[in-house]
């Protein structure tokens, strides 16, 4: 394929290479359509997360120190973490690497990052320090007979032991539309022209081979339609899709006149766009809950900082209302406390005092042997100390 001449693209493709427009739609597809990050672990693992899965984006930005003690910067095309509870709780970090051509070296790179996640995350235990790779994969949009399903990298320990993980690809030249949409593998759409690339020169000049590029994108913008009209996706997560899907597509074409006019009627017809204006809104309040999401865990740190004097204030004010009310409770059962206490105390002092006068009250009055039996007899005591209050009460009243 012929090199890409920068006038003949838009402005904002103009900027980019081709990997940097690859790397950032596939870094929009992922934010915008989060929720479809699942099945694309899903289809690269093996793995069976569901919907209710968490997804999480992860920095993908590294700074690895070489050997001349110089700083690089780099940064690796998708991280995400995904966290599910499903009888216990699983939690695991995923990295994946989008690339236009098969180049072994890539191998190198995914050990290079992975040693950078791994270090970044890194746990120190009382034995050492426990590093831990991320499962890896790589995205190949050129198709390629030589890309192998896996490829495998192995560390060696100073010991001779050795440690491999296989680090599995997705080449877009395996998928048809129809698996794309029934595997749910929304993520990798922008890319689906890559799977004719090999073939744009014949189709250039056969127009009847042109209708399988033609088919595809229909086929892909009326599918679209169908999710957005049964609320799997919505307008603003449609039209990104689409925007990505011609963007990359009239890359792709872009030095075939006729291929070119083709891609750009398809998709320039299907794409409205006084749609974007009308989902602004909804862009928006969206842009919003990501925000915050990001905002709440960079303001930790600065809040706490800031939330102290100003929190020391209202607290003094709040504190007052909520001890007042807590003070009253607490006051209350605390009260109760104290005066079974204090009951006690003085029942058991007044009981004293009435069996006291009681048996002096027989003993004066010629009943010794009354007030003996009434020690042993529950029933005579009753009987007998009634009597006594009420002598007790007739006294008080004359």
């Amino acid at each position: 394929m012929a090199k890409i001449k920068k006038e003949e693209l838009n402005e904002e493709d103009s900027k980019l290479s081709n990997e940097q427009t690859y790397d950032s739609t596939l870094a929009a597809m992922v934010t915008r359509l989060k929720q479809y990050v699942v099945p694309l672990v899903n289809e690269a693992f093996g793995e069976k997360f569901t919907q209710k899965t968490e997804v999480t984006l992860r920095s993908n930005k590294h700074v690895l120190q070489r050997t001349d003690k110089t700083l690089d910067h780099r940064e690796s095309d998708m991280i995400v973490e995904l966290t599910e509870t499903v009888g216990k709780l699983i939690k695991k970090v995923y990295m994946f690497e989008c690339e236009t051509w098969y180049d072994k070296t890539i191998v190198f790179r995914i050990a290079e990052y992975g040693a950078s996640v791994a270090i970044e995350t890194a746990e120190i235990t009382k034995d050492g320090v426990v590093l831990r790779i991320p499962n890896s994969a790589v995205i190949f949009l050129h198709p390629n007979k030589s890309i192998p399903q896996t490829m495998k990298i192995t560390y060696e320990a100073p010991n001779g032991e050795k440690m491999s993980y296989s680090v599995p690809t997705l080449q877009i030249k395996d998928y048809t539309v129809d698996e794309l949409f029934e595997k749910k593998l929304l993520i990798l759409l922008p890319f689906y022209l890559f799977k004719f690339v090999n073939e744009f020169d014949e189709m250039e000049e056969n127009a009847e081979r042109r209708k399988a590029v033609k088919e595809a994108l229909n086929d892909i913008n009326q599918r679209l339609e169908a999710l957005r009209n049964e609320n799997n996706i919505d307008s603003y997560q449609k039209i990104t899709i689409q925007l990505l899907l011609k963007r990359v597509s009239e890359r792709l074409v872009v030095q075939y006149e006729n291929l070119k006019k083709e891609v750009s009627e398809i998709m320039s017809g299907t794409i409205a766009r006084t749609e974007v204006d009308d989902i602004r809104e909804q862009a928006l309040e969206e842009g919003r809950e990501q925000g915050m999401e990001r905002g709440r865990k960079q303001g930790i740190e600065e809040g706490r900082k800031q939330g102290i004097e100003e929190g020391r204030e209202q607290g003094i004010e709040e504190g007052r209302e909520q001890g007042i009310e807590e003070g009253r409770e607490q006051g209350i059962e605390e009260g109760r406390e104290q005066g079974r206490e204090e009951g006690r105390e003085e029942g058991n002092s007044q009981g004293e005092d009435t069996v006291i006068a009681f048996f002096s009250y027989l003993y004066k009055n010629g009943r010794k042997e009354e007030a003996e039996k009434a020690s042993q007899n529950p029933e005579l005591c009753k009987k007998l100390l009634k009597e006594f209050k009420n002598n007790g009460t007739k006294a008080k009243k004359n």
